[in-house]
């Protein structure tokens, strides 16, 4: 009887083999039909804008979450 450890890995590894033959092949037709995929460059100035995290040291109340106690005196419903 095999060894499930090793049944598995076995399946996981013919999985992974699958999924690149099938995303090789996706490739190879975009290419072909002109249509080489990019991906979107994620460095670019609009993308460094300001987040909820950089604003969570703050203070600032708005920004921050909800105190537990709030949630709870409130019956789960989160009031002003």
């Amino acid at each position: 009887m095999p060894n499930p450890e090793e049944q598995s890995n076995q399946d996981v590894s013919e999985g992974t083999e699958t999924l690149q033959e099938i995303a090789d092949e996706v490739e190879a037709e975009r290419e072909q039909a002109g249509r080489k995929m990019t991906v979107p460059d994620d460095d670019t100035p609009e993308d460094d804008g300001e987040t909820r995290e950089d604003h969570q040291d703050d203070g600032d109340p708005k920004l921050g979450a909800t105190p537990v106690a709030r949630v709870e005196q409130s019956g789960g419903t989160i009031r002003p």
